[in-house]
């Protein structure tokens, strides 16, 4: 016959009793969670310096673009025949190089791009360049900047023909 005996339960505190509930965190794991949310939120933050850097590129870069429609629009509102003659050589960084017509341009570009921010206008007719059509002349606009220490250039190609004798 099996005998009971009141001490089974007793038997069962006293294991319920070595064990213990925990309603917490350790120092530890508090340590662990607080490195992983300090990486986190620096990682979170690199995203958001080199997001700027790009938005602010892109700003310079748009800035270039509508430089160099400017200027485009200011030649070709000149006659065909005072293009080479106002507009070839100007170079920002050398005031005296800057005719009338551009003197406005010349301003935008020290103005609205950064330190060292240029603009060259460099226009080819068919004397210096026989591949040139006769009656026509290739404009090169080149508008450029430093992104940190590399400087970037843009140009803006086209060109103008003579129309009519």
């Amino acid at each position: 016959m099996l005998h009971r005996s009141g001490n089974s339960g007793s038997r069962h505190r006293s294991v319920g009793a070595r064990t213990r509930h925990r309603d917490g965190f350790t120092l530890v794991e508090l340590m662990i969670a607080t490195f992983l949310i300090t990486v986190g939120i620096l990682a979170t933050s690199q995203v958001f310096v080199v997001a700027d850097r790009h938005v602010s590129y892109s700003q310079q870069e748009t800035t270039a673009t509508a430089l160099a429609q400017e200027i485009q629009e200011k030649i070709m509102s000149e006659t065909f025949s005072d293009i080479a003659t106002i507009f070839d050589g100007i170079d920002t960084n050398d005031p005296d190089s800057v005719p009338l017509p551009a003197s406005d341009w010349a301003t935008h570009v020290t103005e609205r791009l950064p330190a060292g921010g240029r603009g060259v206008v460099e226009v080819v007719t068919h004397a210096q360049d026989e591949t040139l059509p006769y009656g026509s002349v290739a404009v090169t606009i080149t508008i450029s900047w430093y992104e940190g220490t590399t400087e970037v250039e843009m140009p803006l190609r086209f060109s103008v023909a003579k129309i009519g004798s």
